[in-house]
């Protein structure tokens, strides 16, 4: 395979244009995607550009490259590449991501890209289409590993969310006993009832096993303070509290002093904040603190299955779970749960953003505080549930871990080989493809 590279202009190798204008008063329902310059921004029913594509902000978000496989509609804040001049989009997506987009910003108010501009940038290219597919398809292999692990994530998800719900919130076991045992069933369930029935009658209907069924009860009973809001029907025998009670600590995290370099200086300790906070489950943070900046600070070093909470900010009553030790800043909350309650106090939290916004403080920003996080009002099951509930979900989670850890490994790899392949410095042959074989294998992907 001939594997001559050129060096030359971004201009040479392909023509960007500015998008199109598309105000949200004038967008009709569809599937075609519109793509703004922070990515995907809804559908429209008509298209301005057939797929595949390739397109970049001009304003707003700038630097990000997005490669769009279906016809679509390129928003005015983009740049998207009008003619690929013969070349590969997809090597195309990949060499634009090389590119430092920042040092062809105009010097407005509004920091913008000019196209004639970024044409001048220089670039080194393969001459050969078929060199230019076959490194487009290596790279595409890290995103379709990563699109993978993440389907996978999102379908675990919500399976325990299913379960959560049925189990924490509609009670689905506890009417099924009702049901067969011919005991009452409050008014406010009478929905379910029904909903039960239904799924009953399902040809692959298939009953929780006896000894899960057998810790719920059959009846119900109205416990709390219905009156002003607090507690309301619930399974005989289960109670309201707060979620503090199913925790031995809640407490925020803490920042060194940024004065003390060795704080911070090659710091190992993973150190979160508040804005990091926006996945389901943390397996990494993007600062480190030393032991020193950990035990001279209000830092803790939390643990894996803590659920952590964001206090302040954009991110405020944002929930995730850690996969790994961490510690945080003083914006993050964790709770910190009693044995076997982990994932109870997870899911719990988790849907209960809508609460956490309805009681923020503040009036510039929604904020909380760790008061309003530990008196989250809760339903308390007895223990031998949550300890079921745990066993039951706790594979799927350490699955989901293990493929958000594989997520950032794949990441690293594509990081640190995508300028070197596209540059030339390293070439496809067999050879490098083993190499980079070997080094997933070590990454553990």
């Amino acid at each position: 395979m001939e594997d001559n590279w050129k060096d030359c202009e971004l201009g040479d190798v392909i023509e960007l244009k500015r998008g199109y204008d598309l105000p949200k008063s004038k967008r009709k329902d569809g599937t075609v995607p519109i793509i703004s310059s922070s990515g995907s921004s809804g559908c429209h029913n008509d298209f301005k550009i057939s797929s595949p594509g390739v397109v970049t902000g001009r304003y707003g978000t700038i630097g990000e490259v997005f490669y769009v496989e279906e016809n679509f509609w390129p928003l005015n804040t983009t740049l998207y590449v009008k003619d690929f001049k013969g070349n590969d989009p997809l090597f195309i997506y990949y060499l634009l991501q090389t590119i430092s987009f920042q040092d062809y910003t105009d010097k407005g108010a509004v920091p913008g890209i000019n196209r004639n501009h970024v044409h001048k940038a220089k670039v080194r290219v393969p001459e050969s289409l078929e060199v230019q597919r076959d490194l487009g398809k290596k790279l595409y292999q890290f995103e379709q590993r990563m699109r993978l692990n993440q389907q996978i994530n999102q379908t675990l998800e919500q399976m325990a969310q299913t379960l959560f719900k049925s189990w924490f919130v509609d009670f689905d076991p506890a009417v099924d006993n009702a049901l067969a045992a011919g005991n009452p069933i409050p008014d406010e369930l009478a929905h379910r009832v029904e909903v039960r029935k239904k799924a009953h009658a399902l040809p692959d209907f298939h009953p929780l096993p006896e000894h899960i069924r057998n810790l719920f009860p059959s009846e119900f009973e109205q416990t709390g303070e219905p009156a002003v809001g607090i507690g309301g029907w619930v399974p005989k025998g289960w109670e309201f509290g707060r979620i503090c009670n199913l925790c031995s600590r809640v407490e925020s995290g803490g920042t060194p002093s940024r004065k003390e370099q060795r704080y911070w200086d090659n710091g190992n300790v993973p150190w979160l904040t508040s804005g990091e906070v926006r996945q389901t489950i943390v397996t990494k943070s993007n600062s480190f603190i030393t032991e020193d900046g950990l035990l001279n600070s209000s830092a803790k070093l939390w643990q894996p299955f803590t659920t952590v909470v964001a206090m302040y900010g954009a991110t405020a009553g944002q929930v995730t779970l850690l996969a790994c030790e961490t510690s945080a800043n003083q914006a993050c909350c964790a709770l910190i749960p009693d044995t076997n309650s982990a994932l109870y106090v997870f899911f719990k939290a988790k849907n209960s953003v809508q609460i956490y916004e309805g009681k923020a403080s503040g009036s510039a920003q929604q904020n909380l505080n760790k008061t309003i996080v530990s008196n989250l009002e809760v339903i308390l099951p007895p223990k031998e549930l949550l300890k079921m509930f745990d066993n039951l979900l706790r594979p799927n989670v350490l699955k989901m871990m293990d493929n958000e850890q594989q997520n950032f490994n794949l990441e690293a790899i594509r990081d640190a080989l995508l300028p070197k392949l596209i540059s030339g410095e390293i070439h496809l042959n067999s050879t490098a493809e083993n190499n980079i074989n070997q080094e997933a294998e070590l990454q553990g992907v």
